[in-house]
């Protein structure tokens, strides 16, 4: 009987060293708002968008809340595709020996008693045309049931005494870089976010080491509540089950998630009894709660894949290691579970990364192509050109994947193939080597 493995310092390079070559045509700002207009228009639930494609000069990683209300999500859709297109006009057919541009979007959602909304847009750009990389910062907070945008005035209980505190803050904080105050017109125009603990407000400083002046303020201050942070008890119990260690095996992985399909491919993995390991970005946790819970219940492992995916490989220490401890983080508070491997995004590792996390570093083999690929027949046709010890990369966030699944894993099944996730993939070959 397999049983869960402790985290040591150990790096599976299974087949080539690789990175996720996607090929990407620029397209009008037309067919892109189809595009975004049919992931809205799907289901009525939030949710969200990813889009993350490695093209010939550029990376593009993004993220976005999809919500229950049609007006914010077009607000959202036109910032999102405006940022993106104007990223392509710049960069697409830009050619650079050191390296591809990289376009990341990240967000923040929270939920103030069951009014408003508070959603946050963070832009990153990142190129070696730049001298450092360029942060862009949107939020809106937005009243559910008389569907307006609030700015920050029209919560503040008093706006003179806001602007002392963000003053006084300010020069506290950030002395000499700070060489001017604002006026109570000003702060009326900058982002914040509004989260469970307080709310932050994001001031753009035009100077190389801060893109933003941060100044988080209490709710004391304001004439919204302050939201309820939810938490719920959930037991984790790991699924033992029986894997004949001479027999063949091979692991399924999906990355990106969790999404909208999380559920959906936990369904078909239960119905043929087999598991898979999930690589997912911290970001999207709270919003997939339930689905990780049961995917986890299921017998699953889940894995680190970053935070929002930026593209790890070229990061600073600090941002590195904060990429991967915040997607730790939402785990361990979200789930109580410790993830114990690692997907570098774009399938990139650099050795900088190997020396700052003790997680296992984790590849592939086997590429389904189910991001590019929209025949589920041909996906699978090439999820099952496996062998003993292959491990297959898969993408959670595509309906066609989902269709897949159900031609590959009967099939691979009857060829004698054990579905294994990555820690006892890990494991089987300890104990082949000791046989």
């Amino acid at each position: 009987m397999v049983k869960s493995i402790s985290t040591c310092k150990e790096y599976i390079f299974i087949g080539e060293t690789m990175l996720k070559k996607k090929r990407f045509l620029l397209i009008p700002l037309f067919f892109i708002f189809i595009f975004l207009y049919i992931h809205f228009s799907e289901k009525k639930e939030n949710d969200v968008i990813t889009m993350v494609r490695n093209n010939k000069n550029t990376m593009i990683a993004i993220n976005y809340p999809k919500t229950k209300d049609a007006h914010l999500n077009k607000k959202i859709e036109n910032q999102v595709s405006s940022a993106y297109q104007n990223f392509i006009e710049q960069y697409e057919d830009f050619k650079s020996l050191e390296g591809k541009a990289e376009f990341n979007v990240d967000y923040e959602y929270h939920e103030i008693d069951d009014t408003f909304l508070s959603i946050t847009l963070y832009y990153y750009v990142d190129s070696h045309t730049l001298e450092t990389p360029t942060r862009e910062i949107t939020s809106f907070l937005y009243n559910q049931t008389s569907h307006e945008y609030f700015t920050l005035n029209q919560i503040t209980k008093n706006t003179k005494e806001l602007t002392s505190y963000i003053n006084q803050t300010l020069k506290e904080k950030y002395g000499t870089y700070v060489k001017r105050t604002y006026k109570e017109e000003e702060i009326n125009t900058f982002s914040f976010t509004v989260d469970t603990k307080k709310i932050a407000l994001y001031i753009p400083s035009h100077l190389p080491q801060f893109s933003y002046y941060v100044v988080h303020i209490p709710f004391e201050y304001f004439k919204i509540n302050k939201p309820k942070e939810i938490t719920s008890a959930f037991q984790y119990i790991p699924k033992d089950k029986v894997i004949q260690p001479r027999e063949k095996v091979i692991a399924l992985t999906f990355d990106d998630g969790p999404s909208r399909n999380t559920k959906n491919i936990v369904k078909v993995l239960n119905k043929y009894n087999v598991n898979a390991t999930f690589f997912i970005l911290g970001n999207k946790v709270s919003l997939y709660k339930s689905d990780l819970q049961n995917l986890l219940n299921s017998g699953n492992q889940i894995g680190n894949h970053s935070y929002n995916h930026k593209l790890m490989s070229t990061l600073e220490d600090s941002d590195l290691e904060e990429q991967i401890k915040k997607t730790q983080e939402v785990l361990e508070k979200e789930l109580g579970y410790t993830a114990t491997v690692l997907r570098p995004t774009y399938g990139s590792v650099s050795k900088k990364m190997a020396e700052k996390t003790s997680l296992s570093i984790v590849l592939w083999n086997v590429d389904t192509l189910d991001w590019k690929i929209k025949d589920p027949k041909k996906i699978a046709k090439r999820g099952m050109a496996v062998r003993d010890g292959s491990i297959i990369l898969m993408h959670d966030s595509k309906d066609r994947s989902v269709k897949a699944l159900e031609i590959m894993i009967p099939k691979l099944l009857k060829k004698g193939y054990q579905f294994v996730t990555i820690d006892e993939l890990k494991e089987v070959q300890m104990i082949r080597k000791k046989l």
